[in-house]
């Protein structure tokens, strides 16, 4: 039985005693075979995402959550490793096109039962029953409850619910040219079977940015202007889309170097979904390159606290977040971290070199610069710095010759 995770414990935002916080755990497949286990999971993250919409509750992330699949582990013990008190217990039960969608609140506390509720509905009506049993449960754990998710999650449903289940499938196992563009290939279905999904625009958005600031693309123009174009879709759509003005925000940093735009977009991403512990770790790093670090250091530490089994690509934006404000000890640790998972990563090798510099052990320094040029022989500062968005010219200046001197070349 699959749990929902509600309370305030060991990881609690800086107002967790103010509000109850919940984690969604995957729900319980129960079918013949397993090839709709992803739609299952979708609705666990659309109640999710429903619920990170109610600024009064703390939700945390479905990625910490989805460490829970399969446990063993009693509901008191998960409740307290992720810091919460309330248990909401749940399964999905596939009869041709019928679901049967089960829910069960409780107190970890005393093992009370707070609600109990069935749910059964054509595939069809899924993303009413997500909305309706987010709305449920967020109006008995907080006071007053706007009615903002039930209108959210019927904007955006797609003419087809195909195209929902092929978005639900594009998620890339990694950022790779392959991944990426199976991923797109899954969207660009999606969008044909249903134009209007913002959903799919904003995935697409998302994926062509990737591809472009990785460099994965074959056409780097082509990719970056794509990525605009779905991002401004996806808003002509819907404009409470926040996976579209991620997107947004991440073309004005990268691509425009516009800060105050690229501020202003992830500020309302944060505002339509305010526990999204992702877009936390990309404020923090854009205010890194705004100087702004002290700002920095609370975002990355609440992103942590959100999602307390984050992705090792937190401790890569953590890294840079530390370094920039000048914690170097701290960014060397969490540069080491990500290494261990992105183990070719230039990116990373250059936080470690600008860490190392700043201490003086240059010997460390020149190591991680000859790692870079034996991985990248045509490596070359002036196109790494060009596209590095600090915004003090003297910061960028700074770092090129911390580069330069452990032995980068121009």
């Amino acid at each position: 039985m699959a749990l929902i995770i509600i309370g305030a414990g060991l990881f609690r935002a800086p107002d967790a005693q103010l509000r109850p916080s919940i984690a969604v755990l995957p729900f319980e497949h129960i079918a013949e075979d397993d090839s709709q286990v992803f739609f299952t999971d979708g609705v666990s993250k659309s109640i999710t995402a429903n619920l990170s919409r109610f600024e009064g509750l703390f939700v945390v992330s479905s990625h910490s959550a989805f460490q829970y699949r399969d446990s063993d582990k009693p509901p008191e013990q998960i409740a307290a490793e992720l810091g919460v008190r309330y248990l909401l217990s749940g399964d999905v039960q596939y009869g041709g096109e019928l679901l049967l969608i089960r829910a069960f609140l409780t107190d970890s506390s005393d093992g009370k039962a707070l609600w109990a509720q069935d749910f059964t509905a054509p595939r069809t009506g899924v993303l009413d029953v997500q909305s309706e049993v987010s709305a449920r449960i967020a109006t008995m754990l907080v006071e007053r409850v706007e009615v903002a998710t039930s209108r959210w999650a019927k904007s955006v449903t797609p003419d087809d619910l195909s195209a929902y289940e092929l978005a639900l499938r594009s998620e890339p196992p990694a950022i790779t040219r392959d991944g990426l563009n199976k991923a797109n290939a899954l969207l660009d279905r999606a969008i044909a079977l249903s134009p209007d999904f913002p959903l799919a625009h904003s995935l697409k958005a998302k994926n062509d940015l990737m591809l472009w600031r990785h460099s994965l693309a074959e056409d780097l123009d082509a990719a970056l202007r794509q990525a605009r174009a779905s991002a401004a879709r996806a808003l002509d759509l819907d404009n409470n889309s926040y996976q579209a003005y991620h997107a947004l925000s991440q073309i004005d940093l990268y691509a425009d170097q516009d800060h105050v735009q690229a501020l202003a977009n992830l500020t309302k991403a944060l505002q339509i979904n305010p526990n999204d512990a992702d877009l936390m770790v990309r404020l923090a790093t854009l205010l890194g390159f705004m100087n702004r670090d002290a700002e920095a250091l609370g975002w990355i530490d609440r992103a942590m606290r959100q999602n307390p089994l984050h992705p090792v690509w937190y401790h890569w934006n953590a890294a840079f977040v530390y370094e920039v404000a000048g914690e170097h000890e701290r960014a060397i640790v969490a540069s080491k971290k990500a290494l261990s998972v992105y183990k070719s990563s230039a990116s990373i090798r250059r936080i470690l070199i600008a860490a190392h510099g700043h201490l003086g052990q240059w010997q460390d320094a020149e190591r991680y610069a000859a790692e870079i040029l034996e991985g990248f022989p045509d490596f070359g500062l002036s196109s790494h710095m060009r596209n590095s968005p600090f915004m003090d010219p003297e910061e960028k200046s700074e770092y090129w010759q911390l580069f330069r001197r452990a032995g980068l070349p121009d």
